[in-house]
């Protein structure tokens, strides 16, 4: 079998395909475990994947599994539950999906270096675009991990920089 990793970006995650003469399966993942260090596929080598498999019917057709961890000669190479700042197990949470143009923030917002340095899987709304279409499944809930440090650490963030009156 071969491991395509494919540009077709959803989200925070990629998508990654498991193709042979035979048969294909696609799933997304994200591009770095909790350790935020890339995996290397070694060719003849074998690899066991942990995948969760979303509910179509509550989040809609297009919705892909996602990748939980990689496994290499029984022992764990890749967890993407892992929160890669925190490096504690991430929950599988509901969110809520956005549509339309974003209102402006009531309140200073981080840059994305201080979101990616230290609350980079912290539950927020997930923008799902401007367009949909008549007739189409609209999903109001997207599934995503989320760690709870990050939360919390986003939470402390946000009352220092609370505007002074």
């Amino acid at each position: 079998m071969r491991v395509i990793p494919e540009d077709d970006r959803y989200f925070d995650y990629r998508q990654l395909r498991l193709t042979d003469a035979e048969r294909s399966f696609s799933f997304s993942w994200p591009e770095h475990p909790g350790s935020g260090q890339p995996i290397i596929f070694l060719p003849g080598q074998t690899y066991r994947f942990r995948i969760a498999r979303p509910d179509p019917l509550h989040y809609g057709p297009r919705i892909r599994p996602t990748l939980l961890s990689i496994q290499h000669d029984e022992q764990e190479v890749a967890d993407y539950e892992l929160c890669p700042v925190h490096q504690v197990k991430m929950v599988y949470a509901s969110l809520e999906i956005g549509y339309g143009f974003p209102a402006p923030a009531m309140q200073p917002e981080p840059d994305e270096a201080t979101y990616e340095a230290f609350f980079p899987r912290r539950e927020k709304m997930v923008l799902g675009g401007c367009v949909t279409r008549r007739g189409e499944f609209v999903p109001e809930r997207f599934p995503m991990h989320v760690c709870p440090e990050c939360n919390q650490a986003y939470a402390r963030w946000q009352e220092a920089h609370q505007p002074k009156p």
